[in-house]
């Protein structure tokens, strides 16, 4: 079948919207093959695009007990355990996406006024924000006790492992991700967004 490809997506966890997204831009590039002459007429009729469903875009969150509870399962006697609580405290507390904690840099946090600067991945704008105690201690910890830093780089959150380079976004979600399923909670979503709408919440 034509729209193999489409189905593949939904067993790789994507939602219906990103797979209704890429089924219409398929259809309209064989249209346009098809009107350059370069495929058999009609192959656009065989990708089938996904039904959606009012509700299905709700945020996915989980409770306050939880978040701490996720929080607190961190093995703080670990490099990696420091770093990731010191990560979902600001997914939680300040609500910031993976892109905004992979740019912050050391000199982002004023700790003589107790204040972290905030580039916004939307828009791009800075925020200066009060520097919560629980998140500046767990950061101190993380800085003092686990941080390698063999390059010099000024990112704040690095990679535990050799070679000590700058976190990606893909690998903070694996963080989050990896910690929610270990909990055993049965979300229709799982990643950051989960404590971040949880924030919100």
């Amino acid at each position: 079948r034509d729209d193999n490809y489409i189905t593949s997506l939904g067993t790789r966890s994507y939602s219906r919207a990103t797979m209704a997204g890429t089924a219409a831009t398929l259809k309209s590039f064989l249209l346009f093959t098809e009107l350059q002459g370069l495929c058999r007429p009609g192959l656009k009729d065989s990708i089938l695009v996904p039904k959606q469903y009012t509700d299905e875009g709700l945020p996915t969150f989980v409770s306050w007990d939880t978040v701490r509870k996720l929080i607190s399962t961190q093995k703080t006697n670990t490099a990696t355990g420091k770093r990731n609580k010191a990560i979902m405290l600001l997914m939680a507390i300040y609500g910031l996406r993976c892109r905004e904690i992979t740019k912050l840099r050391l000199n982002d946090i004023d700790w003589r006024n107790e204040k972290i600067h905030i580039q916004r991945a939307k828009g791009g704008k800075r925020q200066i924000l009060p520097l919560v105690r629980e998140v500046g201690d767990a950061i101190i910890c993380y800085l003092r006790e686990a941080r390698q830093n063999e390059n010099g780089t000024e990112y704040l959150f690095l990679r535990a492992v050799a070679p000590y380079s700058k976190m990606s976004a893909a690998s903070l979600y694996h963080v989050v991700c990896k910690a929610l399923k270990a909990q055993g909670l049965l979300l229709q979503k799982y990643g950051p967004h989960v404590l971040r709408h949880s924030c919100a919440t």
